[in-house]
């Protein structure tokens, strides 16, 4: 927001895009636990968190995408990245983003891999090649995508 915020201020052409996480493990079991669809859940957070961005005084994004109006783009985006070897398939379906497979990994913080991996840990039944590697996209348990309230692509 600093960032965008200076390059206006120098006359920059600047386009802000703040994208809203609409469907998320969270959402999903919120839905399931009050017995309602999770796009009900999703605009209920949705208006909460663009309340408490007006609240600190933030601007408005110029562009703001919710997660389920771009999953074709996502799935598109994971395939290169898969093509490019640095992401991967597991058994399961679940894609990961191999961490160590990305030379610039944890530059920002300053962190080599080595100082990330002491405190690193493996999810209960993860195919995760490496405790670090996160998730990209996470597939429909077999049980859950008979239930047409659970969101699947």
């Amino acid at each position: 927001m600093f960032v965008y915020r200076y390059l206006k201020h120098r006359d920059f052409e600047v386009t802000y895009v703040r994208n809203l996480t609409d469907v998320d493990n969270k959402i999903i079991d919120k839905a399931k636990a009050e017995s309602r669809h999770f796009t009900e859940v999703a605009i209920e957070f949705t208006k909460s968190y663009q309340e408490d961005m007006q609240a600190l005084g933030l601007l408005d994004p110029d562009v703001q995408p919710k997660a389920t109006e771009t999953i074709e783009g996502m799935q598109a985006m994971i395939a290169d990245l898969i093509n490019k070897g640095v992401a991967y398939a597991t058994t399961n379906g679940d894609v990961y983003f191999s961490v160590s497979k990305h030379e610039g990994y944890g530059k920002l913080s300053k962190r080599d891999l080595s100082q990330l991996k002491a405190g690193a840990r493996v999810e209960p039944e993860s195919n995760k090649e490496d405790p670090l590697d996160f998730a990209l996209w996470k597939s429909v348990e077999k049980q859950l995508s008979q239930n047409e309230n659970e969101p699947h692509w």
